[in-house]
């Protein structure tokens, strides 16, 4: 009886701190299942990840704050560029994982309009508006991570740079070559493969 008591004391005080804490309230709100979202894009959304959002400026020679420090060797970085890279970095995904936070919590909502029947056209498209704002914010910061980290490199960086994911994409072969750009843990939906990292 003992062990009861407590069992039911302890989930009244994880609900009232859940109650009166709303960053735990989100990461609650965050964990339960959205019908349009996989586990996987859940995750990569709470932390930041580009799932492909910065392909266009990594293919065009603007390079990736995560793809630099990885090649910060090759690349022969300064001490000063390393520093500034994972800065820039850190910053990107905080900013990312805020507003990926945010659409999740959008998506949750509008999955709780179909499962409760109230969604009509109205909220439909208020809802898809407000989480096309977010997907457009979230590619924004990436986006402009990519433009801030080209002015950190030198031409000659670039260079390498550029020699260095070609060649990495060529020992990979035509089969298993990641697409081009910033994953930063993109979990790849077609054809249901996993994420290459």
């Amino acid at each position: 009886m003992r062990a009861l008591t407590f069992l039911l004391l302890s989930c009244i005080i994880t609900q009232s701190a859940l109650a009166q804490d709303p960053a735990a309230e989100a990461d609650a709100t965050e964990t339960r299942a959205v019908s349009s979202l996989t586990p996987q894009q859940i995750h990569a959304y709470r932390e930041g990840r580009g799932m492909g959002a910065g392909r266009v400026a990594d293919a065009n020679g603007y390079p990736g704050p995560m793809h630099v420090l990885e090649l910060a060797e090759v690349l022969e970085l300064s001490d000063e560029q390393r520093a500034a890279t994972a800065a820039l970095m850190s910053a990107m995904k905080a900013e990312a994982g805020q507003l990926g936070k945010q659409l999740i919590a959008r998506e949750q909502a509008l999955d709780q309009q179909f499962v409760d029947r109230s969604v009509d056209g109205e909220s439909l498209k208020v809802a898809l508006m407000e989480i096309g704002e977010l997907q457009a914010r979230i590619r924004l910061a990436h986006l402009n991570a990519h433009i801030d980290q080209r002015a950190l490199l030198s031409e000659t960086q670039l260079e390498s740079y550029s020699k260095s994911r070609r060649e990495a994409r060529a020992a990979r072969g035509p089969g298993r070559q990641r697409d081009m750009g910033c994953q930063h843990g993109q979990m790849r939906q077609r054809d249901g493969q996993n994420p290459d990292r």
